[in-house]
């Protein structure tokens, strides 16, 4: 980790750290290695993520080699890891032609489920930007979603989800054929115990 940690002591911006790993084959490995679970140093980890961000924006084919790596780190057990693999993941869906989201479509929805609402919220919010990059998924992706509603009372933060929900629903709404479940699903939110939630729900019948 020698040359990202340098990098980030002198305060270098994310963005300049991706635009020099893209001829650096070792800054790149050095930037994967950083998301891994051998790297036990939060900043770092935190650089990495961020800097390989950065890096699909500019250059996602480079990332896009590395698929099966991030596909593992949503079977890790640190809610960090699996963190990290839903935002790049779900970035590279936008250049993913040989369709390799279709292989890890069940790991990356089961954590929908994680106890961990850091990770929970993050799938339930990335859900809107997999159905801008593969509107095919619109349906299915839907279905999930308004199905978390029957199991959010088993999580100590599961009314809290569905704000995050609500939030993607927002997002792909007009182009949805399942239109009137989600206006019931989010009428159904007004009550919810969770003030986001219930301020989602409200923000999204305004916009209606």
């Amino acid at each position: 980790m020698n040359i990202i940690k340098e990098l980030f002591d002198q305060r270098t911006p994310f963005i300049e750290i991706a635009k020099a790993a893209i001829d650096n084959q070792n800054l790149l490995n050095e930037l994967l290695d950083g998301i891994s679970p051998k790297n036990k140093n939060h900043n770092i980890r935190f650089a990495c993520h961020k800097s390989l961000m950065e890096l699909i924006k500019i250059k996602p084919d480079i990332l896009y080699k590395y698929w099966n790596l991030f596909a593992d780190l949503l079977k890790s057990k640190n809610a960090f890891h699996i963190v990290n693999a839903v935002y790049i993941i779900t970035s590279l869906i936008a250049i993913d032609n040989e369709n390799r989201f279709e292989e890890v479509y069940d790991d990356y929805f089961s954590q929908l489920y994680n106890p961990k609402v850091s990770v929970a919220a993050h799938v339930a919010k990335n859900s809107a930007l997999i159905v801008k990059y593969n509107t095919e998924l619109e349906l299915p992706i839907t279905e999930l979603l308004l199905n978390y509603q029957y199991n959010a009372d088993k999580f100590k933060h599961g009314e809290l989800v569905k704000a995050y929900i609500i939030e993607s629903f927002s997002d792909y709404y007009n182009i949805s054929d399942k239109k009137e479940e989600i206006l019931f699903f989010v009428k159904d939110q007004i009550e919810s115990s969770s003030p986001k939630t219930r301020k989602a729900a409200i923000n999204f019948l305004k916009k209606l």
